[in-house]
């Protein structure tokens, strides 16, 4: 599942705050979601300790859902949390329930790993196993980015426990004797090869949704920023009649 045209449709509505039209692009990701939830969401696994089922966003092949999902997929979670507010009561519980599930089972494609990072794209098997179809580790930041958004939602310490975790993974494996973090060729091997190149949304994005996480919710207030598909915040639009006013 591409992430920026779902992602903009809901961080559109948010960015644009009272401006006329910008309920065009709620409705549009409501519909939007609602079909994902539908025909493209599937259950993997049931956490036997507390009853969390584990759940993924697989591509579409036709009218087939194949059981594979991509780190790339795992922006999901923080997207439905932003559209979690002022929305029915009936979508927010359906937003939050399978962020919930989804995220967890991001987190479990880190946790299932030697190295404790997490493939780009795995295979699921229904109550079973995950398996790596593509084993590299590019430093992508859309599982703590998700966990991020968790976190501000809910207030559960368990999302920068599972934050701490993975970059202390990172932390070990990217790391080089020269200076500066690489990939890894494949997170199934201990000690990995790197891939000697750091990507630069390493620190644009993983690392900054990293401090995020563990820093005060007043920095970067989510009632008053909007981070694109590139974590670059963006101011959301306020009271435009009476700035226009004063020009």
């Amino acid at each position: 599942m591409g992430d920026s045209f779902y992602e903009y449709l809901i961080k559109c509505w948010r960015s644009l705050g009272k401006l006329e039209g910008r309920e065009s692009w709620r409705k549009a990701f409501d519909t939007a979601i609602m079909a994902m939830t539908q025909h493209m969401l599937g259950d993997w696994d049931t956490d036997a300790a507390t009853g969390q089922v584990m759940s993924y966003v697989a591509p579409l092949h036709g009218s087939r859902r194949d059981s594979s999902m991509e780190h790339l997929t795992c922006f999901v979670p923080g997207m439905l949390v932003l559209g979690s507010d002022d929305t029915t009561p009936e979508n927010e519980k359906i937003f939050i329930d399978t962020a919930r599930r989804v995220v967890r089972t991001c987190v479990e494609m880190y946790r299932r790993q030697p190295t404790g990072l997490s493939p780009d794209n795995v295979r699921f098997t229904k109550g079973g196993p995950m398996n790596a179809i593509d084993p590299k580790s590019i430093q992508r930041p859309e599982t703590v980015e998700s966990l991020f958004y968790m976190y501000r939602k809910t207030g559960d310490e368990i999302y920068r426990n599972w934050a701490w975790d993975i970059f202390e993974a990172m932390e070990k494996h990217y790391a080089t004797m020269s200076g500066g973090w690489q990939g890894v060729k494949d997170v199934r091997q201990v000690p990995p090869q790197g891939d000697d190149k750091q990507q630069s949304f390493l620190l644009a994005e993983t690392i900054k949704y990293l401090y995020l996480i563990f820093s005060d919710g007043e920095d970067v207030h989510l009632d008053e920023w909007v981070f694109n598909t590139e974590a670059h915040p963006v101011k959301i639009t306020r009271d435009v009649h009476i700035r226009e006013a004063r020009r």
